[in-house]
């Protein structure tokens, strides 16, 4: 068994150094959701119509394309 760990340690780094990767990105989007931040890069504008999370639809039914996040609204 410790023959098998020593022979692919460095693949078991790269893989624990990636993994840690996506964990830290996945949490910064979901803490940047949580917050009310657009996941479309366009944090801090006003026109922002496809940041709404609390309101966002189930699923991918009314997905927005990141050129439409940052979009004014129109009025109703």
């Amino acid at each position: 068994m410790i023959e098998l760990i020593l022979s692919n340690l460095s693949n078991i780094i790269i893989v624990v150094i990636l993994l840690a990767a996506v964990l830290f990105a996945l949490r910064s989007v979901l803490k940047k959701r949580k917050s009310g931040g657009c996941g479309c890069g366009c944090s801090g504008c006003s026109g922002c119509s496809g940041c709404d999370v609390t309101s966002a639809p189930p699923a991918a039914d009314k997905k927005k394309e990141p050129s439409d996040c940052c979009q004014p609204k129109a009025p109703k």
